[in-house]
């Protein structure tokens, strides 16, 4: 367990914090390429650092390199699921985002707060603001929305320009 790519100990912790050292400085540049480049060249990627190419290449707004580093990560976790569904929903790729929701619970995982509000933006952006407020219900039947949440109610009220709804929204806050 301790030999990984022919490195043990002190050297592959060594290894480990150069790989997220780059990574990090590909999150501050958003060099999505770099950090592919990453995931496809290391053999064993902790679930931290895949976590971290991945959220790479959701800030880079590469929808195309996020699904790749999602496809390869050995283990996904909700919080990965919730990046590739906000990058597919700001990407106006609603179909994709209520795929990864869909395999979110094929997976095992139970959406929390940040997934509601994530597929509710996907559908918000494209103007579906009917799904967006039925998620709207799912997510204040399971958790207590915060301002991130009524942010993106809002926005889908506006995206699909209904003032009226809008100014519902703003009133509850």
């Amino acid at each position: 367990e301790n030999q990984k790519a022919g490195r043990t100990g002190a050297d592959l912790d060594q290894h480990t914090r150069q790989i997220v050292k780059v990574l990090y400085e590909c999150l501050n540049t958003k060099d999505s390429a770099r950090a592919l480049s990453i995931v496809r060249s290391e053999p064993h990627l902790s679930t931290e650092a895949y976590n971290m190419a991945l959220n790479v290449c959701c800030k880079a707004m590469r929808l195309d390199h996020a699904r790749i580093v999602f496809r390869e990560m050995p283990e996904r976790q909700l919080i990965a699921f919730n990046a590739i569904i906000n990058c597919a929903g700001r990407k106006k790729k609603l179909s994709q985002a209520k795929m990864y929701f869909h395999s979110l619970q094929q997976e095992g995982h139970k959406p929390d707060l940040v997934t509601y509000t994530s597929l509710m933006n996907a559908h918000g952006v494209v103007g579906r603001l009917a799904e967006a407020e039925a998620l709207w219900k799912q997510l204040c039947d399971k958790f207590r929305p915060n301002a991130v949440c009524f942010t993106t109610i809002m926005a889908a009220c506006a995206a699909a320009q209904d003032a009226a709804r809008c100014r519902h929204y703003f009133e509850m806050l």
